[in-house]
């Protein structure tokens, strides 16, 4: 990641946490399994009605309210990994950061970038990603919309020259633009 301090792959924290992002990764590829599941019942019930000569009026229904189902199933709970999955890493890098500065031994002003190249917005949106919430309870919080949330943690990225909300939140702790004592 560019912008982001490198970390030594050697170390057993940074094992535990790739290991720990591959139990995630396979909970993911497992709940898609059980959504294509879901799709599959769905069509298969469709199927079966049709054969049986049901007529579209109890078809129709029935496949909408399967995809709905799917939808909304696969939705709750992208929601759910999302938060859970963020503040692991979270919790995760933060525990990284902090042993890592404590075997250098830097000290606060030596890690701190003069000038922080956010706004103002931008760092209360950081903080607040820092706290693990997600673009609506961002948006909620601070009284604008989620897409303006979205657009702000775009120019985040850009600026601090990383590739994901994780990184940003890294960095701004190592660089003690934020302090997730005070958040």
């Amino acid at each position: 990641m560019a912008g982001v301090d490198s970390v030594v792959v050697d170390r057993p924290q940074v094992t535990e946490l790739l290991h720990q992002k591959a139990r995630d990764r396979a909970t993911t590829l497992r709940w898609n399994a059980n959504i294509l599941i879901l799709v599959s019942i769905n069509f298969i019930t469709v199927v079966i009605l049709t054969l049986q000569g049901a007529n579209s009026v109890i078809v129709a229904p029935v496949a909408v309210f399967g995809l709905l189902l799917v939808w909304v199933v696969s939705w709750l709970q992208a929601q759910r990994m999302e938060k859970r999955f963020f503040r692991q890493e979270m919790q995760s890098y933060t525990e990284l950061a902090s042993s890592e500065q404590h075997n250098n031994g830097e000290t606060a002003a030596a890690s701190r970038v003069a000038e922080i190249p956010l706004t103002q917005r931008e760092r209360e949106i950081l903080e607040q990603m820092a706290m693990g919430k997600v673009n609506k309870e961002i948006a909620s919080s601070l009284g604008i919309s989620a897409m303006t949330v979205k657009n702000h943690i775009s120019h985040i990225l850009e600026k601090l020259e990383v590739n994901d909300r994780t990184s940003a939140v890294l960095l701004a702790i190592r660089r003690r633009w934020i302090n997730l004592d005070e958040t």
